[in-house]
């Protein structure tokens, strides 16, 4: 099941409290990560859990084995790519099938660190 918690880090440590038959987490912005791993790290439990972004503390949860891995993004090619849209906006030749990018992730585990 998926379920949105909207950045609200209290009912995100709730959640992964009490529902302990959950076997897996994804944090899909910094807060929720980092909600997930405190979390995580004050029940002492180690299900699959996929961070977000590089941030120190969450580079420490994959060390110490409280998060699977994280997911990188690609700021050179977002960067590129907004620009590029925003000179074809300029000139006219934004069409909006252009609107969906995909600019890259990079998985970091463990021993990428």
């Amino acid at each position: 099941d998926a379920v949105y918690m909207l950045g609200d880090r209290q009912k995100i440590r709730n959640f992964v409290k009490d529902n302990p038959d959950y076997v897996g987490f994804v944090g899909l912005n910094s807060q929720t990560t980092f909600a997930i791993g405190d979390a995580l790290k004050e029940t002492g439990r180690r299900p699959v859990f996929i961070a977000f972004d590089t941030a120190d503390v969450t580079l420490m949860m994959i060390k110490d084995g409280i998060a699977f891995g994280t997911m990188q993004q690609n700021p050179r090619k977002m960067g590129y790519e907004g620009l590029k849209i925003a000179v074809d906006a300029l000139d006219g030749k934004f069409t909006g099938e252009n609107e969906i990018i995909d600019t890259g992730i990079n998985m970091i585990r463990r021993d990428k660190i």
